[in-house]
């Protein structure tokens, strides 16, 4: 894409997001307030219960 397809945009916005699950968003976003590596550890983990 290039800055002016990005300026003169012409395609379809994308859908809004909506969350439904509200307790599960609570839970979440105390992890955006960790420092970096703190961060990257709580992903880590998550993507191995995950999988």
């Amino acid at each position: 894409m290039t800055i002016d397809e990005l300026v003169n945009f012409a395609g379809n916005l994308p859908d809004e997001v909506t969350i439904e699950d509200k307790s599960l968003m609570e839970q979440v976003l105390p992890i955006a307030e960790l420092e970096p590596e703190e961060k990257n550890m709580v992903f880590k983990m998550i993507d191995t219960f995950l999988t």
